[in-house]
């Protein structure tokens, strides 16, 4: 197994592959008729249930939360000691950067549409297997219920106004209605775009020859493929977004936001706080 040190795009044209992958599935929903369409959405592979959607997309911050420590690991491991401190706190600032900055984007996502007439349209089913599970009166308001004589009273009309968050609405039902922007592209492109900074700092400021330890070889290797496969299916993923799911200016718009966040950590930050990163 080799080490892909030369990576299939450059710092700069890796920018460039959300932006065509929009292009490239914007045509084919252009082109495929509408009723094609609406039966690939019925599709498994082609809907939100499939489990790659559901492992790579709605699990993406808890693989984000293990590749990320991951990077930052490896890092620190080629690095000397006065230079660990540094990297540290780099990666730190890193994370909470990300953490934040999507939190705040989703929250302006989620607003935007309930703003514009969109509701969490919930399923009956789901209404009342969440009130049974509810033991109590504190279960029974974490899920918007009222507690009356020892049960959860919950009706799908009283949830549905309740809910004002995306995240929420997943467990129950899903969003209807509304200005949606695409909260697919916007997190997938944010977190891919990251990994791919990283790599390719990491390969550039890596090298591996001056690395004696065969493990530490070994485990850099894995680490570079690991990402490599993430950001290939999260591509595939937006591919599938851009052909079958929102109207062009709510992917646009969600693209967009998924480059406020890297932007902020690559380029803000170490233009206006340079102590921050010991390399870029």
């Amino acid at each position: 197994m080799g080490l892909p040190v030369h990576l299939p795009v450059d710092k700069k044209k890796f920018l460039l592959i959300y932006p065509a992958v929009l292009t490239i599935g914007t045509l084919f929903n252009l082109l495929i008729p509408h009723g094609w369409i609406v039966y690939g959405r019925s599709l498994y592979w082609f809907s939100s249930r499939n489990s790659i959607n559901r492992i790579f997309a709605y699990n993406g911050n808890l693989i984000f939360l293990i590749l990320f420590p991951c990077i930052a690991l490896s890092r620190l491991r080629e690095q000397n000691y006065r230079w660990k401190k540094n990297t540290l706190v780099e990666y730190v600032v890193k994370f909470f950067t990300k953490q934040i900055s999507l939190y705040i984007l989703f929250f302006i996502i989620d607003r935007l549409f309930l703003y514009t007439g969109g509701t969490c349209h919930v399923q009956p089913s789901h209404v009342k297997s969440a009130a049974e599970r509810a033991m109590d009166a504190k279960s029974c308001n974490t899920i918007y219920g009222i507690w009356q004589e020892g049960t959860c009273v919950l009706t799908a009309t009283r949830l549905s106004r309740m809910i004002t968050d995306s995240q929420v609405c997943r467990r129950f039902g899903k969003w209807h209605g509304g200005f949606d922007i695409s909260g697919h592209f916007c997190f997938i492109v944010t977190l891919s775009t990251v990994f791919w900074f990283e790599l390719i700092n990491f390969t550039t400021s890596c090298d591996l020859e001056s690395l004696r330890d065969s493990k530490l070889k070994k485990s850099t290797v894995i680490l570079q493929w690991v990402l490599l496969i993430v950001l290939a299916i999260w591509i595939q993923m937006l591919f599938i977004t851009a052909v079958f799911y929102h109207s062009f200016i709510e992917k646009v718009l969600g693209l967009l936001f998924g480059y406020i966040t890297p932007f902020m950590m690559y380029y803000l930050i170490p233009k206006y706080i340079p102590t921050v990163y010991i390399q870029n």
